[in-house]
């Protein structure tokens, strides 16, 4: 029981990580702050980087690093 509270206690942390990104995302947008965007990228891509799952997305970001990147 104990090791399914704290599972439990862990997804909602990460979920609550990831609405505060949002919200970061949605300011970026808003502000058209291409230096947020940049970084909110960086950390989300640093934030799936345990699940391999997401490799090839992580890949396909890494390529796009250079490219312009509006925060719109």
């Amino acid at each position: 029981l104990l090791v399914i509270l704290i599972r439990e206690f862990l997804a909602i942390a990460r979920l609550a990580e990831v609405e505060k990104m949002q919200k970061r995302a949605l300011d970026a947008v808003a502000r058209d702050d291409p230096k947020a965007a940049r970084a909110l990228v960086d950390e989300l891509s640093a934030f799936v980087a345990a699940k391999p799952e997401t490799a090839a997305g992580r890949r396909s970001l890494a390529e796009l690093r250079g490219e312009i990147i509006d925060g719109a």
